[in-house]
């Protein structure tokens, strides 16, 4: 590390990732294990909470720091790197992200903002889970499989066969382990049971979809295939009210690529971690679309290179057989393809319990759009208004705002001639 990092980071403040100590305390384990437990960090001794340098004053502080790594379990990776401004020592451990559950004496802590906790017992399970990468889809359930729904099980059959694979059978479902036989019963398997019930959640509730749109929250119900459908119709009708579906003769044509969303959506409901109790969220907020799912990539795996290494192989099993994905990895590399096509930003942001991917239209305007952005933030304004002010006519000045609403940055309310323009 160079001195111009150190003053960066001096510079930034303390953070998820930079705590400042003035001088060795036994705390410093602690913040060490949270960190590894987190994405990793900086830990700044010589420097005061408000970003002040100072300097320590402990003598052989790295043996000091060292001993406190017998009480860590396992012992994460750290480096350190010392520095000298103006006669004040300053020392910077860096901490990496460790690939296990990190306990100080028994107790895991994790890195919240500025500060540490302890993790609860949950934290620790769900955090467990993501590092060995544990999966469910093939536990059985207590559900009888007289619940099939046949609807649904035709869906998964008929896929089969535009695959040019026969149509399933009950021992077809015995043999991918779909059906389990279990202290004499034939029950479902989780997977089973997401794919071939009528409603899972009316026993796994955290197993739906909820979108929110303007304030407004939707959730979704049903199996996984009435999820992915349920969840693309209601954004699609919420687009095309909010000006992102364009009508032609031929077909109606969407500002974002629907095959990327769709994608995106069917990723997060058969990738996702389902020992997390927590739902699907869609954000739909005019120009972005954001999907989180619970759970991560596996280990070594990212979203630019991505790898067979399916979270839950049962489920992903089905939904190939289905025709609902293809080969491991290329829905990815297709979600890319088809947003650089449109012209739309994609982004997959990873954290340890969850992943969401950030669809986004740039933002760019005409000068004329400019204007109105500029006259909208001193207050609400109708389209004579805005007309008169820019001295254009009132279609010309329709054509402006209606691209602003198109593109998410304004909104209107009221009707008529009533109907006011603001920004979002």
């Amino acid at each position: 590390m160079k001195l111009e990092e150190l003053l960066m980071l001096v510079k930034e403040g303390e953070n998820e990732k930079i705590e400042f100590k003035k001088d060795f305390t036994k705390d410093i384990g602690k913040e060490i294990c949270a960190f590894a437990n987190s994405d990793g960090g900086h830990i700044i001794v010589g420097v005061t909470d408000e970003g002040k340098i100072i300097g320590y004053k402990t003598a052989k502080i790295k043996e000091k720091i060292s001993s406190l790594l017998l009480s860590v379990t396992p012992v994460p990776k750290i480096s350190f790197h010392e520095f000298k401004i103006d006669g004040k020592k300053i020392l910077v451990t860096k901490v990496e992200k460790s690939k296990s559950l990190t306990t100080l004496g028994n107790i895991a802590y994790i890195r919240i903002g500025t500060s540490k906790r302890i993790l609860t017992m949950q934290e620790i399970i769900e955090s467990a889970v993501e590092r060995i990468w544990i999966t469910t889809d093939k536990i059985p359930t207590d559900i009888s499989t007289n619940e099939i729904k046949e609807k649904y099980f035709n869906i998964f059959s008929e896929g089969r066969v535009k695959k040019g694979l026969k149509h399933a059978s009950k021992s077809l479902l015995k043999k991918l382990g779909i059906i389990l036989k279990t202290n004499g019963r034939e029950v479902l398997s989780f997977a089973g049971a997401l794919c071939f019930l009528e409603i899972p959640q009316d026993y796994f509730p955290f197993t739906s979809v909820r979108i929110k749109i303007s304030n407004e929250w939707y959730r979704i119900e049903g199996s996984i295939f009435e999820l992915i459908e349920k969840t693309i119709e209601t954004l699609y009708e919420k687009m095309g009210k909010f000006g992102f579906v364009e009508k032609t003769k031929r077909a109606d044509i969407t500002i974002f690529p629907v095959r990327a969303l769709r994608e995106a959506i069917v990723n997060a409901l058969v990738h996702r971690n389902y020992t997390i109790e927590s739902e699907v969220f869609v954000h739909f907020e005019g120009r972005r679309i954001r999907i989180i799912n619970p759970g991560s990539f596996p280990p070594g795996v990212m979203p630019e290179d991505p790898k067979p290494v399916p979270r839950n192989p049962l489920l992903y099993e089905i939904m190939f057989q289905a025709g609902y994905v293809e080969k491991e990895g290329s829905g990815i590399k297709m979600i890319f393809k088809e947003c650089e096509k449109a012209g739309v930003n994609v982004k997959y942001i990873l954290k340890e319990n969850f992943t969401e991917v950030k669809f986004e239209i740039p933002e760019v305007f005409s000068e004329t759009e400019i204007k109105i952005i500029n006259l909208l933030k001193e207050k609400p304004m109708k389209s004579s208004e805005i007309a008169n002010i820019l001295g254009v006519s009132k279609v010309s000045a329709l054509v402006y705002i209606n691209s602003l609403l198109k593109k998410g940055k304004i909104k209107k309310k009221g009707g008529g001639k009533n109907i006011v323009y603001f920004l979002r």
